[in-house]
Parts: structure tokens; sequence; C-alpha cells
């Protein structure tokens, strides 16, 4: 599975943790805080070990620590230095910006991941054809020797090294297999990578300038249409599918239920939920798992819900399918929100029950109501509480 986006967040920000340690290292021993002295006393010349680096980045939550670690900070072009100093100096609007080039950055890493395995796929498809020609050719001088009668040993070593072939072949199909697979993922990941970057573009163009959107850094990032990238690669996949398959009968999944040991309403049902490799629909009561942040959630917090229902989307290992329901007064209307559909309905309790029942995929209903989650298991859902989202948003 590829890594996280706040693994790639905190690559990122690593110039900001160099000089936070360059700036402890100029301070006096009494001047340093003790748990900041064994990250002090660490060489400058290695990196730190993930658990000190984990407290240095909780007290660069402390003013005096980023000023000071800003102006150890070069004046570097590249995304990690803009970053670092998006995160220390902390201007207005910097969490919208340092989302941005964190966004900009994995796009441009899945970018980089299809071009390798399209390559890898084009070298896949030459030695297939070539294979393909060698077969041709060993069940061309087989049918010569049986023609002629020739004796038995040549005819029995040639039929060994037709055997050979079949199964090269056969194994040669199988990885080109497992790479168009690589390729769908890489698509579904890009797209979802695209609807985010428009969405945070819109979210911060300035009224009357359309073709401009403010950042910390004052630069733009330009995108390409996500429904033109999707259609490329959907082509891509289809120009590379191997010309016959073999149709393999998949046994029967057994219902979908937790683990021993893992209770409902914990955020380690949703770290299991990531794990599961088949198709699965996921529905969340958004305006439930909200109020455990707020007593009266808004837009922002709904966009939150929203946008970590994608994020468990992108960090599964298997095809996940989302549906965000929110209770309203107005008409009912849906959109879709970096690959996750969201319905504003009258009635978001029994519309979550009625996905349930007509899904054709295995659902995974979150609900803090009782009754909400006993109708959908009726229907066949397996069934978790809010507080296992809104627990697993909160340990991020």
């Amino acid at each position: 599975m590829a890594e996280s986006r706040d693994d790639r967040r905190d690559m990122l920000l690593g110039p900001a943790y160099t000089a936070a340690h360059r700036a402890l290292a100029r301070l006096d021993d009494d001047e340093v805080p003790a748990a900041l002295r064994l990250v002090r006393a660490t060489s400058k010349k290695k990196a730190l070990p993930k658990p000190l680096r984990a407290v240095l980045a909780g007290h660069l939550e402390e003013e005096w620590l980023r000023t000071l670690a800003a102006a150890e900070l070069g004046d570097g072009e590249s995304a990690s230095d803009r970053a670092s100093w998006l995160y220390l100096a902390r201007p207005e609007g910097w969490e919208e910006a340092l989302d941005d080039i964190v966004e900009d950055t994995t796009e441009r890493s899945i970018r980089h991941e299809l071009d390798s395995v399209r390559a890898e796929l084009d070298r896949l498809r030459r030695v297939n054809d070539d294979l393909g020609r060698r077969l041709a050719d060993a069940e061309a001088r087989n049918r010569e020797f049986e023609a002629g009668n020739g004796s038995d040993d040549r005819l029995a070593g040639l039929k060994r090294r037709l055997d050979q072939e079949v199964r090269t072949g056969q194994q040669q199909q199988r990885v080109i297999g497992d790479r168009d697979e690589e390729v769908a993922r890489l698509r579904r990941e890009l797209v979802e990578a695209d609807e985010r970057i428009a969405w945070l573009r819109s979210r911060n163009l300035p009224s009357g300038e359309p073709g401009e959107r403010a950042t910390g850094g004052g630069r733009t990032f330009g995108r390409g249409n996500p429904v033109e990238t999707a259609r490329f690669l959907d082509e891509l996949v289809e120009a590379m599918r191997p010309r016959q398959h073999a149709v393999e009968e998949r046994p029967a999944h057994r219902p979908l239920a937790l683990p021993t040991g893992i209770r409902p309403d914990s955020a380690e049902a949703i770290d299991w939920v990531r794990t599961i490799e088949r198709k699965v629909l996921v529905l969340v009561d958004g305006h439930n798992v909200a109020h455990d942040f707020t007593s009266e959630p808004g837009r922002t917090d709904r966009d939150r819900i929203v946008s970590e229902v994608a994020r468990l989307r992108r960090l599964s290992d298997g095809p996940v399918s989302a549906v965000v329901f929110f209770d309203t007064g107005h008409a009912a209307e849906s959109h879709q929100n970096f690959g996750v559909s969201v319905r504003y309905v009258a009635d978001a309790d029994d519309a979550i029950v009625a996905a349930a029942a007509n899904s054709e995929a295995e659902c995974i209903v979150i609900s803090t109501d009782k009754d909400v989650r006993r109708r959908a298991a009726v229907e066949g859902a397996l069934s978790l509480w809010g507080t296992a989202l809104s627990d697993w948003i909160k340990r991020k």
C-alpha cells in the first residue's frame, strides 16, 4: 500500500525539524526545556530517531521554538522548503497553503509511479509477445515431428519444451494481470488527488479572479482535467490488458464480521476496515459523527467528515466506496467530494437503511444511533459505532 498523506507531510517538514534542531544547539543548557535536552544532545549529522522527532514536533507548537527555527531556515525554493516555512511562520491561510503543497507533491509522486508502471507494462508486453512467437514455433515443430513419425525420444523432449513454454506464458499473463490492477489503483488515486486539488483551489479562489488562488507563497500550481485524466487511464488499462484471460471462479466470501478483540466503537475497527481487500460500501451518518467534535456542526465540520472518509478510502487495501448522509430541511441533493458521494436527505436514518438494503456490495454502516445499527444489521450490514470513526479521525 502507498505511503499515507501524513507520512508525505512529515517528510516535507524535514527542513523545519532540522532548523529547530540547530536552534536548540545554539541555546545554553539552562535555556533548553528538560523534555528537549535529549533532542539537543543528538548529533545534528544524523536524522532524529522517530520518537525524538515526535517530541520535537510537539514542542514546535510553541511559538518561541518556531521563531528560533524559522530564523535557522534557509531560503530554498523546493517544496520542502516552502512547506517548512509555512509550518514555522504560520501566516494567514498557512494550513490551506500547506495542504496544497502536500497534494501537489502527492499528485506528482503518483504520476511518477504511474509512468514507471507503464514502462514496466510495455516491457512485459514485449516479453509476452516474444513468448507467444516462441510458443507458436514450438507447436509447429511438434506438429512436424508428429506428421513425420519422429522418434519417441525427440517427440517427448519437444513436448517437455512445449509444456515449459506454456507454463512460462501463463506466468507472464499473471504478472501482466497484476500490473493491470496496479494501474487501476493508481488511476483511482490520481483521480481522487485531482478532485481534492480542484476542491482546494475552488475554496481558496479570491472573488473576481477565476484564474488565480491565494497561497502562503503566492505560487500557482496547474492541474489537468480529472475527467480527461480518468478517461485516458481507462484507455491505457484497456490497451495493456492481455488479449485472453482465464476466467477464475472465486469462492464466496463469508459475511463481514469484526475480528475477535476489536470493539465496534473503537478506532481499531476502522483500521480493520482498511485491510478488507474485497468490494465494500461504507455508509456514514455524517451529522452523527460530526456531533462527536462539536454540538452544532457547520459546513466546515461536514467538509471535515467527508474529507476524512475520503482519506479512509485512499488508505484502504481494497476497492472501498463510501456515501456520507446528512439530514437537511431543504431540498434533497447529492454531489461528489474527493471520490465520496455526499447526500443531503430528509431522513438520514431511513436513507442509510435503504442504501444498505439495495446495495449489491457488502455494507458497513457507521452510526451512533442504536436503531439504525439494528435495522442495518437486519439488511445484512456490519454496524460500527460513530465513535469508531471519530476516534480514528482524532488519532491522526
